[in-house]
């Protein structure tokens, strides 16, 4: 893999994120980390005072934004200390608002992977970037890895893929894990969550259907029954010593039909595994 865009907003998840990232990169061949800021300041910011009843003048939007370039120039110095010494990290900005901001960059740069830093529902912070991460994730033309609050980088040594086998061509995407260079070959756990009934009656032919689609990775198939998917997949992960979740593309996606909370929740009580959304 090459490059990776990393938008920021400052927040003590993002801060967090950021040194995710910089383990990451010692375990991936990254070449060079773009990161983004939005300056992107509403119409009603200028327009309306604050809660604190203070407008904002030209003035004290341009002195802001020379804080904020300051902040990520720091960023960038400290993160580039940390990565491993062959990545790059650069700057972007854009003064559209996140997800635009994102879509031009992701056009611009081509970046083989987008990661996005979880609301910490437990803190109250100005987090933008956690606010959009499900939009961001379903606009995404490349893979999102969202990473949630407090997570720390370990090694890759199992990978969790919840699958549902009416969709299982849609496990030939999984070759895109290969084209992320992970130096630690991981084993891919195929996770079918059913919500009543015998969840291993179709093993055999399940076990035919992955021999087909994963022939050239290192693999093993599990079942539970769970009423709650999410709650079972996030459960299993935090039993089973996962060290990040794989979500399909597609309308069988675990994460598919779930709301906004939803999906923030199931990041955010995910505490130690990251999510690597597919396209």
């Amino acid at each position: 893999m090459k490059t990776l865009l990393l938008p920021v907003d400052f927040s003590n998840t993002c801060l967090n994120t950021i040194k995710y990232v910089a383990s990451l990169s010692k375990d991936l061949q990254i070449s060079r980390i773009i990161l983004l800021k939005s300056y992107y300041v509403s119409m009603y910011a200028q327009l309306l005072p604050s809660v604190d009843f203070v407008q904002l003048s030209a003035d004290d939007i341009l002195a802001e934004r020379q804080r904020q370039e300051e902040r990520l120039q720091t960023l960038s110095i400290q993160m580039l200390s940390e990565c491993n010494p062959a990545v790059k990290v650069e700057l972007a900005s854009s003064e559209e608002p996140l997800l635009r901001a994102i879509q031009e960059v992701v056009a611009q740069y081509q970046p083989d992977l987008l990661v996005l830093s979880a609301k910490n529902e437990k803190v109250d912070e100005d987090n933008p970037v956690g606010d959009r991460v499900v939009a961001v994730a379903k606009t995404s033309t490349v893979p999102v890895l969202v990473i949630p609050p407090q997570a720390h980088y370990q090694p890759l040594k199992q990978v969790l893929v919840p699958c549902d086998f009416n969709a299982v061509a849609r496990l030939s995407v999984l070759s895109k894990l290969q084209s992320l260079n992970f130096s630690s070959h991981p084993e891919l756990i195929i996770l079918s969550v059913k919500k009543s009934g015998n969840p291993e009656a179709a093993k055999a032919e399940h076990m035919k259907l992955l021999k087909h689609q994963l022939q050239n990775n290192s693999y093993r198939l599990e079942y539970i029954s769970q009423p709650d998917i999410v709650e079972g997949v996030v459960k299993f992960a935090d039993e089973n010593d996962v060290q990040l979740i794989v979500a399909l593309p597609g309308k069988h996606s675990f994460f598919y039909n779930l709301t906004h909370q939803s999906i923030s929740q199931a990041i955010a009580t995910n505490a130690h595994q990251p999510v690597l959304i597919l396209k």
